[in-house]
This record gives structure tokens, C-alpha cells and sequence, in this order.
């Protein structure tokens, strides 16, 4: 997820540069200031001012969502969600856990075990509270825009409104009306407005930021399993299938009888000749899907 949401994040303001905004800049700090307390931070992922619109400030995220429940995500963004007093509580228990952390550990298992808790007291203590940007960009004299996007690279209403905040004048232009248009050295024929470059940059960004999410995710569960100590590594894998009778070795699909149930089932039962394969280095076939994304084989626009 963070490698999609950065790349999108860094996608959108490279269009904005490309498109001719006066100013373009990622993750801007200290503009803003949250009005219940200066210290909490506020660092919104972007702000681009333009000569018609002046400076607009965007946050994106990144949901499994769809239609109004994005817009939803979106006015948390804006609005800001939760209350302070949480917030104290899990940053308290937050600090406990990373200072258990420092302590020296005798029980195998033990630190890995510390750290799955302390992930799920981040994430507590993130979802507790947040003040929303809105409210500190107006008192900036700035707009601000809740860029909430699935994971289809679909966009809500809000995101909608920040297009056309910061997209360049000539989009505005009818097909016969004379004056300056956006141009691009890597535009094509699926991209010939700044609106449609910006979109499917972004789109093929967040693609290339899942994939590499996914092979990351790999890169962590191969040395995790590194670590694992035989006994594990050996134990046969779970039957997951609820119908063992479903296909036989001889493709047939009728239930065993009685008899030849309970003797699969019996405890004296052969174990497997061979602990299963490891699986081969490299990306696995779930990462490799992502190679099948329509947005890496739409236009010429590879985002770096």
C-alpha cells in the first residue's frame, strides 16, 4: 500500500510539473498548522499553486472502495476523524510496547511476537484521531483536496474537483478555439489532453508500486521463513480441501466407503515421503499477475 500510495502520490505532482504549474512540491513541511494544537503534524502529500487557481494542497489515499464510501474516505481526509483523548491513550501504549522492544529477549519467538503488537498499536494509534487538512488550509487562504482513490485507480468527487483545480487551461479550450494547449514529449494518442496524461500516469505508477509492494511482501515472507526453525519447516502442510472424496487418483468423483474413509483418517496413516518444495527465489506468481495490469500496457508513459 505504501508503495502505491508514494508513487501515486509522486505521479500526480510530476504531471502538475510537466502540465506548467508555477509551483509543484511533494510533501510541503510546515504550511500548515492544526488549529486545536500547532504541534500535531499536518504535512498534506502535495501542494501546486497555478496562476488561475492560486495554491491548492492534496492528500492521497489509497482504498478497496467504491461510489460513496470513497467520498466517505475522502471527507475523513478533510474533516479530520476520531477523538484527541484516544489518541494520548494509544500513543502511551504505543511508547510501552517500542520500550519492551529495547529489552534483551530470552524466549525464542518472543520478539517477533513484540513486534506483530507493536504494528497493530501503530495502526490504533494512527486510526485514533486526526484534525482533517481542511480546516487548517483555509485558515492558509489555500484549497484543499481529499484524493481518495481504489484500487482500480478509480477517483472520488473530491479528487474530481482537484483536477480541475490544477489541470492546464488549454483542456478547457473546444476543439476549434484557438489558444495554448498542453504538450508533452511522452504524450500519445490515449493522452493527448493534460487531463488524461495526469490520469493515466498516476494510473500506471500505482501499478508499477503495487508490483513492487507484492515483491517486497515476498522478500519479507522468504526471510521470515529463513528464520523458522526445522521442526517447522518439516511439519506437512494443512488438507484445506473440505471433499477429499471430490476427484480420486484415477479422476473419478465418488465418495470412498465407510471403510476406506476411516482408513485415511486413522492416526497410523503414512505420512508424506517428502516435506513439501520450497518455492523457487524470486517473485512469486501473485506478483508475477501484475505484470498482466492494463495500465502497464496502456500508452508509452512509464512512471518513474
Amino acid at each position: 500500500m505504501v508503495f502505491r500510495h508514494n508513487n501515486g502520490r509522486d505521479a500526480h505532482v510530476q504531471a502538475q510539473r510537466d502540465g506548467g504549474a508555477k509551483v509543484a512540491v511533494v510533501e510541503p513541511g510546515r504550511i500548515l498548522t492544526a488549529p486545536h494544537d500547532p504541534t500535531f503534524p499536518l504535512t498534506p502529500d502535495g501542494a501546486i499553486v497555478t496562476r488561475k487557481h492560486g495554491e491548492q494542497i492534496f492528500d492521497i489515499s489509497c482504498h478497496a472502495l467504491r461510489g460513496t464510501r470513497l467520498d466517505e474516505a475522502a471527507e475523513r481526509k478533510k474533516n479530520g476523524f476520531g477523538e484527541l483523548e484516544r489518541r494520548r491513550t494509544a500513543k502511551a501504549q504505543l511508547d510501552t510496547l517500542r520500550a519492551r522492544l529495547e529489552e534483551p529477549f530470552h524466549i525464542p519467538g518472543h520478539e517477533a511476537a513484540l513486534r506483530r503488537q507493536i504494528s497493530t498499536a501503530e495502526n490504533t494509534f494512527h486510526n485514533s484521531f486526526h484534525t482533517g487538512y481542511a480546516g487548517a488550509s483555509a485558515v492558509r487562504g489555500s484549497g484543499f483536496h481529499a484524493v481518495a482513490l481504489n484500487e482500480h485507480f478509480g477517483y472520488g468527487s473530491d479528487a474530481f474537483d482537484f483536477l480541475e483545480a490544477v489541470l492546464h487551461e488549454g483542456d478547457k479550450l473546444r476543439i476549434d478555439e484557438p489558444g495554448e494547449r498542453f504538450r508533452h514529449d511522452d504524450q500519445t494518442w490515449a493522452c493527448r489532453s493534460h487531463r488524461e496524461f495526469t490520469t493515466q500516469r498516476a494510473a500506471v505508477a500505482m501499478a508499477r508500486g503495487a508490483y513492487a509492494g507484492v515483491v517486497e511482501a515476498d522478500k519479507n515472507a522468504a526471510k521470515a521463513r529463513a528464520s523458522l526453525p526445522a521442526e517447522e519447516l518439516l511439519r506437512p502442510a494443512a488438507r484445506v480441501s473440505w471433499r477429499p472424496w471430490a476427484r480420486g487418483r484415477n479422476g473419478s468423483s465418488a465418495r470412498p466407503s465407510s471403510s476406506s474413509a476411516s482408513h485415511s483418517a486413522s492416526p497410523t496413516a503414512r505420512p508424506p515421503a517428502s516435506p513439501p518444495a520450497s518455492p523457487p527465489a524470486g517473485p512469486s506468481r501473485q506478483a508475477l499477475g501484475f505484470i498482466n495490469c492494463p495500465a502497464l500496457r496502456t500508452g508509452a508513459i512509464m512512471a518513474n
